[in-house]
């Protein structure tokens, strides 16, 4: 490990020097294109939606003699990739009288629609010109509705079997009779547009509607100004650095697919000293005997029940332990007491309680200070109502109520993060920045409880340790390259 590297963040040196190194970075707009979050991206309007992608519609439409219909729907599901399409797309001639559905035949020929069986005249058989494919009206009205309540946007394919041609907005629009229908449509392949491109985001809160737009997207948090809530750009979910969205989702699945294994696996099994193999308690006698090879122990501390002396059913050694007195064994020219072998599964499991613990503590502690904010901000109006001071007076208690939060989630999503990360160097130091960030947060934390009392510049100044802290252990974090999650 680069020791000038390590020391860079050592705790004497930041402490000496962290008002120096805040006063000198005021600026606002400076210190946020610092911080390794920092992230821009601006709410927009559903006009300034579809002036960006209708531009892009008419590029590749122009470009590839496709009809806008089903450039739109080539875009969506390119992830509007304009200039992918453009490279691998062979052009044709556009034709400028080019429909989005065709009717099928002479006006007076009857053709007989393949779902009813019925015949019609032949313009009341509705082909989609992409496919040919053609039914009448009614069967593809029915159709599209029921296609349109279950949710669907630009992803309807044609109604012919086995044919996967996606139907075009218009197509469908114009095929559907009910006005509640098409707007539901509308809607749903409008969130199709903003879902499927890469520079827009929709907030995460159901019913908001807030949409977002980044020049250069990333995983970095979108505060809606409309609902409050904060996501992830990228995938929409918690806002979860320094965890990439691919290495959060496997994390997420983890903890879903071992909670109940996990806790069961952590209170009732362990493995058998001898041969490793796994030996699930379901009594409350702790002297085991393992089926297979036989060797009895002690459930408690796992050394050889042989040399629990005249004390059977009682673990003199987790009593020794315990208690701080020595080991029994010690001095008397036995052995000392093994050290039990660990199978892969066990010391796997080991390592993932440990993160998880860690995890769902800050997750808990989160909860209750997230109370705490609301308390702190119901006192400070309380504060003001009675003249006791301003919101001006009283705003270092409200900023140091976000920070906290602010710090805390940030500590809770390491710890996913540190699970993946390989043992070396940089993983010592990794785990020294969080190690150093969980200490400050909780004397934040204990100095907030009792702001009243605590001195203010004091708790400012914990508050620009915290910062540092932060912003420190997301720079190391945005340095480690994890490996892919197994």
């Amino acid at each position: 490990m680069d020791d000038d590297y390590y020391d860079f963040y050592d705790d004497d040196g930041d402490e000496e020097n962290l008002p120096d190194m805040f006063d000198h970075k005021r600026d606002a707009e400076s210190s946020a294109e610092e911080d390794p979050e920092h992230f821009h991206c601006v709410a927009v309007s559903e006009e300034e939606v579809f002036q960006i992608t209708n531009a892009a519609v008419a590029n590749v439409s122009q470009h590839t003699g496709l009809s806008l219909d089903d450039a739109k729907s080539l875009l969506i599901c390119n992830k509007w990739d304009s200039d992918g399409i453009l490279k691998i797309f062979i052009p044709t001639s556009p034709d400028p009288d080019e429909t989005h559905f065709t009717s099928s035949g002479e006006a007076n020929f009857p053709r007989e629609c393949a779902v009813c069986l019925e015949t019609f005249p032949s313009a009341l058989m509705v082909a989609n010109a992409q496919c040919g494919h053609e039914f009448c009206r009614d069967c593809w009205n029915y159709y599209l509705g029921a296609q349109v309540e279950e949710g669907k946007g630009y992803d309807i394919q044609c109604m012919e079997t086995k044919c996967a041609a996606i139907l075009g907005e218009e197509f469908v629009i114009g095929l559907l009779s009910n006005s509640a229908m098409k707007e539901k449509f509308r809607l749903r392949f409008f969130r199709d547009c903003i879902e499927s491109h890469m520079n827009f985001a929709l907030c995460a809160t159901h019913g908001c509607g807030r949409v977002f737009f980044a020049e250069h997207p990333d995983n970095k948090r979108v505060s809606c100004d409309k609902c409050k809530a904060e996501f992830c750009f990228a995938c929409g979910s918690d806002y979860h650095l320094p965890c990439d969205c691919r290495t959060i989702r496997h994390w997420w699945r983890k903890i879903a697919e071992d909670a109940n294994t996990a806790s069961y696996m952590a209170a009732h099994t362990k493995d058998c000293p001898s041969c490793e193999r796994s030996i699930e308690k379901n009594g409350g006698c702790n002297h085991m005997v393992c089926r297979i090879c036989k060797h009895e122990f002690c459930w408690i501390c796992m050394g050889d029940w042989k040399q629990h002396g005249k004390s059977y059913y009682e673990c003199n050694r987790y009593k020794a332990a315990k208690e701080g007195t020595a080991d029994p064994a010690a001095g008397s020219g036995e052995p000392p007491l093994p050290v039990p072998k660990e199978s892969e599964a066990r010391i796997a499991l080991n390592k993932y309680l440990f993160y998880f613990t860690r995890w769902k503590g800050h997750e808990e502690s989160l909860a209750l200070e997230q109370k705490l904010f609301t308390q702190i901000q119901e006192r400070v109006q309380t504060k003001i109502q009675h003249q006791q001071g301003t919101l001006i007076d009283w705003q270092y208690l409200t900023d140091a109520g976000k920070l906290l939060l602010k710090c805390r989630h940030a500590l809770q999503y390491t710890y996913a993060f540190a699970y993946y990360v390989e043992d070396g160097p940089k993983r010592m130091l990794f785990e020294h920045l969080q190690a150093d960030l969980e200490s400050t947060i909780e004397n934040l934390s204990f100095s907030i409880e009792r702001a009243e009392t605590v001195d203010v510049a004091g708790l400012q100044a914990q508050m620009r340790s915290a910062e540092f802290r932060r912003k420190a252990l997301f720079k190391d974090a945005k340095m480690l390259a994890l490996p892919a999650p197994s």
